[in-house]
């Protein structure tokens, strides 16, 4: 079932989870073994029950950079193109095969919930890539350069074309402004044609005080205050829900996207999970 008809029947409560539980004992999630990574998830989704399980790529691309030190001399060797270094990156076929790996372990560990690919913004992943190669992070405002991102993104996607992904979210950090608003949207089209042609609901969690575009044709949204945006929109649960606040009102047509702080008690967040989930 896709997220759209899965909020049409309940309210979904999304938790943004893995910094957090990757605090717990057992230590931070072993992204490079795929066996144990899962197990971890598995056992996190069993206390804390999200309705979705997120598999976040660029942790685990981070992670594989980190483990090659070959690969990050290709990226800085590539990044003469701003987005030369991102490209040389996502295109290796062992990451590629390692992400699939992680996804179908992932859903045939959690049948019963939907799986999201959680992706920076075209923007913030290359100047990710280009930071971590030496190069300057800035090159990133580039409309170019983050048309090619987004190209070399969507080519990353079709690794997952069988591997059971119900949900696609992109997460931009920094605000746009203006009728970059709309450049935004329009970079984010060959990403929204990958999951629309694998059947997978997509959208984006934007920041503070970046309205959804209306030129994005996204299913939902992940924002901190409601918005106009026409479709399912997810509002992010107020911190004060983790020291026993009430969750602030919501549209009907919305769910609960909370991030779980790391520092918090494990009594704690279970006891501000049952508040929400019985609101």
């Amino acid at each position: 079932m896709r997220l759209l008809e899965r909020a049409a029947d309940t309210r979904l409560l999304w938790l943004d989870h893995l910094a957090y539980s990757g605090g717990l004992p057992g230590g931070a999630y072993a992204w490079l073994d795929a066996a144990s990574a899962v197990s971890r998830l598995r056992r996190a989704q069993a206390l804390l029950r999200s309705d979705v399980v997120e598999l976040p790529l660029a942790s685990v691309v981070a992670a594989w950079l980190d483990g090659d030190p070959a690969l990050r001399e290709a990226l800085a060797a590539k990044s003469r193109q701003a987005h030369g270094g991102l490209k040389e990156l996502l295109g290796r076929a062992a990451l590629r095969g390692h992400l699939a790996e992680l996804a179908l372990a992932l859903r045939a560990a959690c049948r019963a919930e939907l799986l999201a690919l959680v992706v920076p913004s075209p923007r913030d992943w290359l100047a990710w890539a280009l930071e971590r190669a030496g190069a300057d992070p800035t090159r990133a405002d580039d409309e170019d350069a983050v048309d090619s991102a987004a190209a070399c993104m969507a080519d990353l996607l079709r690794a997952f074309a069988s591997c059971g992904v119900d949900v696609l979210a992109l997460h931009e950090t920094r605000p746009w402004f203006g009728d970059d608003l709309g450049v935004w949207a329009e970079m984010s089209r060959p990403l929204a044609n990958v999951a629309r042609h694998y059947g997978w609901d997509w959208g984006a969690r934007l920041p503070a005080g970046l309205a959804a575009p209306a030129a994005l044709s996204a299913d939902f949204v992940i924002v901190p205050e409601p918005g106009g945006f026409p479709g399912l929109q997810g509002i992010e649960v107020d911190a004060a829900v983790w020291s026993g606040g009430a969750r602030q009102a919501a549209p009907e047509r919305s769910f609960d996207f909370a991030s779980i702080p790391v520092a918090a008690r494990p009594e704690d967040v279970l006891a501000s999970l049952d508040r929400l989930r019985n609101a």
